[in-house]
């Protein structure tokens, strides 16, 4: 079975005490097409803001094409990105 190329497995993100986004999970798989639709005000732009990297997150994780996106493994322990990581990382989102 092919890999998602987007993976987010229980984001979560707040802005001070406003939690935008709680526990969001889901897959998009190669060829497959998403729409993010809601109310003004429930994360869509903030979802793709975190995808492009222009938005840290507070929990949870973000694969893309199988790497984690806000998280990397060094010498065996996963650290938080650091901005070469993060570099790395935007070659394979458009």
């Amino acid at each position: 079975m092919t890999q998602p190329i987007i993976r987010i497995d229980r984001l979560e993100k707040s802005f001070g005490s406003l939690k935008v986004l709680d526990g969001l999970s889901f897959d998009v798989m190669p060829g497959e097409k998403l729409a993010l639709i809601g109310p003004s005000g429930s994360g869509k732009t903030t979802i793709l803001r975190i995808l492009m990297t222009l938005e840290t997150i507070t929990g949870g994780h973000v694969e893309v094409c199988g790497e984690q996106l806000f998280h990397m493994r060094r010498n065996g322990v996963e650290r938080p990105a650091d901005e070469a990581h993060l570099h790395h990382m935007r070659r394979h989102i458009g």
